[in-house]
């Protein structure tokens, strides 16, 4: 499995040269000053990680440009996104939207990740990190990732019965969300990024306080939430593998 593994991850990677040491200089510009940065929080992990919930979650911050309705498969960036994956740079500037001093994005990226969204993700179609790094570093934007996470279980079985990338296979939603980690802390370590481990069950089990520790990582104080979570979220989903577990 691993060397299956690697053998995908190369393949992605090799899609934008990432491995090419002799053109790295010039593919991601440092920012030597991050002062007067605008902020840009990523809340990105693999499909049926809570990535839409935690999103919306944040954006009830009266500094966030976020995505209130995240539930919706639509995020405030998904233009940026777009264009940045299509290399026009350029138009992901023209439509980036305004932001306030003192305030930050907040943007969501699950892994797959669907370009639009009347179209499913496809299988292990990851969002283009590294071009979306190489844009925040030419325009001053300082980016920071919240990584998702969920008890395996629980993910594989929401995958399957929910999302259409791994096409009702338990043995491609468990490839998938590997694979989705080690494309993520690849793109991590070769670009330096900053980055907080966040879990739905921390979430569950911790509530406001959780969300309040975040907006302090974020630099923002701490905001009044609307909160409906669904603490028996995983329950069912072990009583569904034990009885699927061979899909």
């Amino acid at each position: 499995m691993f060397k299956k593994l690697r053998r995908v991850l190369k393949a992605k990677t090799s899609e934008n040269n990432i491995l090419d040491k002799k053109k790295e200089s010039a593919y991601f510009p440092k920012l030597k000053d991050n002062k007067d940065c605008t902020r840009l929080y990523l809340v990105i992990g693999p499909e049926s990680t809570a990535t839409r919930l935690i999103t919306k979650l944040l954006s009830q911050h009266p500094n966030v440009v976020g995505t209130l309705d995240a539930s919706e498969h639509v995020d405030v960036l998904d233009d940026v996104w777009r264009f940045v994956e299509n290399g026009e740079f350029q138009k992901a500037k023209d439509v980036l939207p305004t932001i306030n001093k003192g305030s930050v994005f907040v943007t969501r990226r699950s892994m797959p990740h669907s370009l639009s969204a009347n179209k499913p993700a496809e299988y292990l179609n990851f969002p283009d990190i590294y071009s979306f790094y190489k844009f925040c570093s030419e325009n001053r934007i300082s980016l920071y990732l919240f990584v998702t996470s969920r008890s395996p279980v629980p993910t594989y079985v929401s995958s399957v019965n929910n999302r259409d990338s791994v096409s009702k296979s338990l043995k491609k939603a468990k490839f998938q969300n590997m694979a989705s980690y080690m494309f993520l802390f690849e793109a991590i370590i070769k670009l330096n990024l900053p980055f907080s481990l966040i879990s739905l069950e921390a979430l569950l089990n911790d509530k406001a306080n959780f969300i309040n520790s975040l907006f302090e990582i974020m630099g923002l104080d701490k905001s009044d939430l609307e909160l409906d979570l669904h603490e028996d979220i995983n329950l069912k989903k072990y009583d569904w593998y034990t009885l699927n577990k061979e899909l």
